[in-house]
């Protein structure tokens, strides 16, 4: 079945489909991309793949089995999400304890284990150092996962123990479609809407709802501008 994600980031798709086909899929994988682009649906759709029963090609899970039912609504018992928490919007070093802890522990589903770590560049040092451990040496049949749009402020350690994924922003005539599909506006505030994104998608969501807004605030700008000249 096609999805959004096969049009948004064939590459990046294309790449772990050659990994999986070759059986040389990495067991730590860094997401690494603008932002709200598909990565978080290309660490589900891996995910589910890791997890399923009753695959129907390289990253092809079937949907139907237990596993892909519970690994798409977020309750499979075997794959643990991390994300920043607290004012700092940081990784806690308690969060990535109790994970490695978890991890360690024997599968629940007797399948693979999976770890999704979400905004990975706000691993803070101490938490990172902990997590380097059990990257280097992980339990058998468990998979990394590290989504981030900050490549460079990820720990040389750890980048260098993971394969990088690329991700790119969504093309002009992709934002376009999902913005007829979700919204009503005039051509000119796609167009708008589109070139201010950049191909970020949760930026288009935020203006397409606030073109009107957006629009007085630049021209109030404007007029700040020409009035102080």
């Amino acid at each position: 079945m096609t999805t959004t994600l096969d049009h948004d980031q064939p590459a990046a798709l294309a790449c772990l489909q050659r990994a999986v086909a070759r059986g040389r899929l990495p067991h730590a994988l860094i997401f690494a991309s603008p932002g709200d682009v598909g990565e978080a649906e290309l660490a589900q759709r891996l995910t589910q793949y890791l997890l399923c029963t009753q695959p129907q090609g390289p990253l092809a899970p079937c949907g139907a089995c237990d596993n892909c039912r519970q690994a798409a609504r977020g309750a499979h018992p075997d794959v643990h999400n991390v994300r920043p928490k607290g004012l700092l919007r940081a990784i806690k070093t308690d969060d990535m304890l109790g994970l490695i802890q978890q991890l360690q522990a024997t599968t629940l589903a007797g399948g693979a284990k999976i770890a999704v770590i979400y905004q990975a560049e706000t691993l803070r040092k101490e938490s990172a150092n902990r997590f380097l451990k059990t990257l280097e040496e992980p339990p058998p049949g468990t998979y990394f996962i590290l989504i981030t749009t900050r490549l460079e402020r990820l720990l040389p350690t750890i980048r260098s123990r993971c394969q990088v994924v690329r991700l790119q922003p969504l093309s002009m005539a992709a934002v376009r479609t999902r913005l007829a599909a979700q919204f009503t506006l005039k051509p000119d505030d796609v167009e708008l809407v589109c070139r201010v994104a950049r191909g970020r998608w949760c930026r288009a969501v935020q203006l397409a709802g606030q073109v009107r807004e957006y629009r007085a605030m630049v021209q109030g700008m404007a007029e700040t501008v020409r009035a102080r000249n």
